[in-house]
């Protein structure tokens, strides 16, 4: 079983195992591949033949980056741009820097190069449709900004509008999906053949 990374801590990582027995797609398909869930301002990583899932996101975004070279992928649910406060002891993870911190280390620990990863991002959705809430687009500015600071790609983005989204990768087939509402699951990105389904989303 590969490790799967808390958020609240405070230097040194714990970790969790979080993995189930199947899950269904989009469509009610039932799967045996075994899955982990990053949960609000989680982080995960994991080599071949596991399947990582976002809990579903509102103004929150799923940084799903992965290697090609090794197949490990990783998720981070990121739910506040910028850096924690100073004081802060638990709960790091919940913000952009130190979450992609957090998600290059435990992917680098899982075998990954931090210097070979491919990015998509999902989520970053007004759910509430407030007029003055900006948290969705400040965090997609803050993810990229940071991102694009260590001259990674970001290949695709599902991101805006005012429906919940979820997130899944494949680390075996390097492919990402995403869930928009009540719609059925849609292929997002195919880290291998830079394949997008649906060109026009």
């Amino acid at each position: 079983m590969k490790k799967t990374a808390k958020t609240d801590t405070e230097d040194a990582f714990k970790f969790r195992s979080t993995f189930g027995e199947h899950y269904y797609d989009g469509y009610g398909a039932r799967h045996e591949t075994p899955h982990i869930v990053a949960y609000t301002g989680e982080v995960t990583a994991a080599g071949p033949g596991r399947v990582l899932i976002s809990s579903p996101l509102g103004s929150c975004i799923a940084v799903c980056a992965y290697d090609p070279g090794t197949r490990v992928g990783g998720l981070a649910h990121v739910m506040l741009p910028g850096v924690p406060p100073a004081h802060a002891e638990t709960g790091k993870d919940r913000y952009a820097a130190h979450a992609l911190e957090t998600l290059f280390s435990v992917m680098q620990n899982e075998g990954a190069d931090p210097g070979n990863l491919l990015i998509c991002l999902i989520g970053g959705a007004n759910v509430l449709r407030r007029e003055h809430d900006t948290i969705h687009i400040d965090n997609l500015r803050s993810l990229t900004s940071l991102i694009l600071q260590r001259n990674l790609p970001i290949c695709r983005t599902m991101t805006g509008g005012s429906e919940r989204m979820m997130a899944r990768m494949e680390t075996k087939t390097g492919r990402i999906f995403q869930t928009t509402g009540n719609n059925p699951e849609e292929m997002l990105f195919d880290y291998f053949t830079h394949n997008i389904e649906n060109p026009d989303n």
